[in-house]
C-alpha cells in the first residue's frame, strides 16, 4: 500500500499544470483500480449475465438475487461503519484488514468459478458472500486521503477516483472481448463465461501479491 502512496504522491508533485495532474491521474494505481477494486464496481455489472448464462436463473430469479446482493453490501458498508473505530483501536489497520478479506473473496471467486453450473442455486448466495469479503479493498480511499498532506488530500482522491473508473471500463470491456473470443472459438458460452472470469481472477491475484509486496 505504502509503494501506491508513493507512487501517487510522485506522480502529483511532478504535475506542474493542469495537463500533467490528468496525466498524472490517470497513470496512477489503474492495477489497483483494476483488479482489486473491479469486484465491487465493474465486475458487478456482469453478476446478471452470469446468473443466467451459467446459473440459469430466469429474470426473475436474477431480479431477486441482485436484490439481495445489494441488500447484503448495505450491511456491510454500515457495519465496516459501525466497527471501524474499534477496529482500528485494536491495531487493525487498513492494510491487514485488506491482506486478510482479499483472500477470502478471492477463495469464494474460485467456488462461484468452478460451483455454479454444477449448483446453480447457489451463485446467488456465493456472489453476497464475494461482494462482502472484496469491500475490504473500500478501505484504500479513507487511508490514501490520510496518506498526504491536507493540501494534496483532495487531488489524491481525486486521481485515486478516476483511476478506477479507467479500471472499471478496462475490466467491464475486456470480461466481454474475451468472452466473444472463447466463443469465436468454439468454448460452449458456459466454458467462456468461466474462461474469462478465470483471467479475471487470475489478473486479481497477481495485484493481490503486488499489494503484499509494496512497502
Amino acid at each position: 500500500m505504502r509503494g501506491i502512496w508513493g507512487c501517487l504522491q510522485e506522480a502529483i508533485s511532478w504535475a506542474t499544470g493542469f495537463a500533467g495532474l490528468v496525466i498524472a491521474r490517470m497513470l496512477c494505481g489503474v492495477g489497483v483500480g483494476a483488479c482489486l477494486m473491479a469486484p465491487l464496481t465493474g465486475y458487478r455489472r456482469w453478476y446478471a449475465p452470469w446468473m443466467i448464462k451459467v446459473g440459469g436463473y430466469s429474470p426473475l430469479q436474477v431480479a431477486t438475487g441482485l436484490f439481495w446482493i445489494n441488500v447484503g453490501m448495505l450491511v456491510v458498508f454500515w457495519f465496516w461503519g459501525v466497527a471501524n473505530p474499534s477496529l482500528a483501536r485494536n491495531g487493525f489497520t487498513a492494510r491487514r484488514l485488506m491482506a486478510g478479506g482479499i483472500p477470502l473473496s478471492l477463495a469464494l471467486f474460485a467456488i462461484l468459478l468452478i460451483a455454479s453450473h454444477a449448483f446453480p442455486m447457489g451463485v446467488a448466495a456465493i456472489l453476497v458472500l464475494y461482494c462482502a469479503a472484496s469491500s475490504a479493498c473500500s478501505f484504500t480511499q479513507p487511508e490514501i486521503a490520510l496518506a498526504f498532506r491536507a493540501e494534496l488530500a483532495g487531488r489524491a482522491l481525486s486521481a485515486y477516483n478516476l483511476v478506477i473508473f479507467c479500471g472499471v471500463f478496462a475490466v467491464q470491456w475486456g470480461i466481454g472481448l474475451l468472452v466473444d473470443g472463447l466463443r469465436a472459438l468454439q468454448w460452449s458460452e458456459v466454458a467462456a463465461y468461466q474462461g474469462a472470469m478465470s483471467v479475471f481472477g487470475v489478473c486479481c491475484i497477481a495485484a493481490y501479491l503486488h499489494f503484499l509486496r509494496a512497502k
